[in-house]
């Protein structure tokens, strides 16, 4: 692997989203690389967030970690299923939107949001404003008999 395959100075920087991703997955030893800088940017290049290539790198690592196996050397033991359990943590975590500590996974640009419903709430309102979008003939409210007597009026239950 070449120089350029691996850069992280020891901290993440702002500024550099690779350096981000590796701190966020813990590929930092140069030693042990398991994502090449040139693949975390093409995944950079493919998504629209920070956050969603982070997940999509840390599956990447997750699947490279799957092929390996446990290995002995002498009295060392070179134990992968720890680093693929670590990974699995990890894009589960993701998976669940743990993007706290990813800029633009904060909620302050487009990240892997929920859903309730099949669309976003911003879509919900947009839709109702958009005058050209036939409006459904049903809402909330449109079986309610207002001359129906109530738990609050005297002749309730009699």
């Amino acid at each position: 692997m070449s120089e350029q395959d691996f850069n992280y100075s020891g901290a993440p920087d702002a500024n550099d989203p690779v350096s981000l991703i590796r701190f966020r997955l813990g590929d930092t030893d140069e030693r042990d690389v398991l994502l090449t800088d040139s693949e975390i940017l093409t995944t950079l290049d493919l998504l629209p967030t920070i956050a969603h290539a982070t997940l999509w790198c840390a599956k990447a690592a997750r699947a490279k970690l799957a092929r390996r196996v446990t290995t002995d050397i002498g009295s060392v033991r070179i134990e992968t299923e720890a680093k693929f359990r670590h990974y699995d943590v990890v894009v589960k975590d993701l998976e669940k939107g743990g993007f706290g500590d990813i800029p633009g996974g904060d909620g302050s640009g487009p990240t892997l949001g929920m859903f309730v419903g099949g669309t976003s709430r911003q879509r919900f309102i947009d839709s109702k404003l958009d005058e050209d979008r036939v409006q459904p003939a049903f809402e909330v409210g449109v079986h309610d008999n207002p001359g129906a007597p109530t738990e609050d009026d005297s002749e309730w239950g009699r």
